[in-house]
């Protein structure tokens, strides 16, 4: 349902954070909409923050080619520093590179309709993203406030210390809101959802990772958090009787969060994976209600396009 169209049933995309492997969150997503299964709210924490913006502009499966063509893009694009020793001297030096702010800011700026363009204005699901508030300790959600640019949640939500510095703003400080909750289904049932889909990029092979380098270290760290925090979220969800469908996303080998090389083949496995998980799990939906029968009909070549 549109934010015009208000209804008793609300179904919520959480997108959770992970870096490049967020392109297994587009095919997924790509398989879902095929299954006719639409989100009314829409939250995202990090790269699923940026997948859920550019699915919420224009909620079809034709939109999923804009979707595509911005990891296409990226696959040729060094967005945040890949080498480990330059990223650990930076810390140790306290100097945060700025220019990961500035790529992924252009980036944004040529993949948006517009870059003033606001929450409100995104008219056919609820959109919001999570950003961890340095200031509060707390969670904040971009997209409560209508006024906010879609931009400013981007930007938050991706900056992922100590690869890309802190956003400032007015009283607040805002850091990737994976730290906080990185599969953001809290924030979708306290948003009005009475289903969640969680789509959940953490890979319990990280774990294993061996050496004694910064980056095995962080992304150890990185994964007992997350995986804490998901299943806090997931209890208190069972608690107020709001159904969680968590749909796990991974492949088995580490693929670092700046490698967006393999963006066309984690798509691809990420369909395979949600096509796997709807063949064996039932999510039940009421009759599709985002689209009038004409709307269905202008749809009906689109996806008979992505099929072939």
């Amino acid at each position: 349902m549109s934010k015009n169209h208000p209804s008793s049933r609300k179904i919520a995309f959480a997108l959770g954070g992970g870096g490049s492997r967020g392109a297994l969150q587009v095919g997924a997503l790509q398989s879902l909409l095929e299954h006719n299964i639409y989100p009314d709210i829409i939250v995202g924490t990090s790269i699923g923050g940026a997948n859920g913006a550019f699915l919420a502009l224009d909620l079809s499966l034709k939109n999923l080619r804009y979707l595509h063509q911005a990891w296409k893009d990226a696959m040729n694009l060094q967005l945040i520093e890949g080498s480990p020793l330059r990223i650990g001297l930076r810390t140790l030096m306290n100097r945060f590179e700025w220019r990961p702010n500035r790529k992924l800011i252009r980036f944004y700026y040529d993949h948006l309709p517009r870059p003033d363009l606001t929450f409100g204005e995104v008219t056919a699901v609820d959109l919001y993203m999570t950003a961890t508030d340095l200031v509060t300790g707390n969670l904040y959600l971009f997209g409560k406030d209508p006024t906010e640019r879609v931009l400013d949640g981007l930007v938050a939500t991706t900056a992922i210390p100590p690869w890309i510095r802190p956003v400032t703003r007015d009283h607040h400080r805002f850091i990737d809101g994976g730290l906080v909750s990185n599969v953001p289904i809290l924030s979708a049932i306290e948003q009005g959802a009475t289903t969640v889909i969680a789509l959940d990029l953490s890979n319990p092979h990280r774990l294993q990772l061996s050496g004694e380098g910064f980056y095995p270290l962080f992304v150890q760290m990185m994964t007992v958090i997350e995986t804490r925090q998901r299943v806090l979220e997931e209890q208190i969800a069972a608690e107020r009787h709001i159904p969680v469908y968590r749909i796990p996303l991974y492949i088995k080998d580490e693929v670092p969060i700046w490698d967006n090389s393999r963006a066309l083949e984690l798509m691809e496995t990420g369909y395979e994976l949600m096509e796997a998980y709807l063949r064996q799990n039932l999510i039940p939906m009421e009759p599709e209600v985002h689209h009038s029968w004409l709307d269905y009909f202008k749809r009906r070549p689109a996806l008979l396009r992505n099929k072939e």
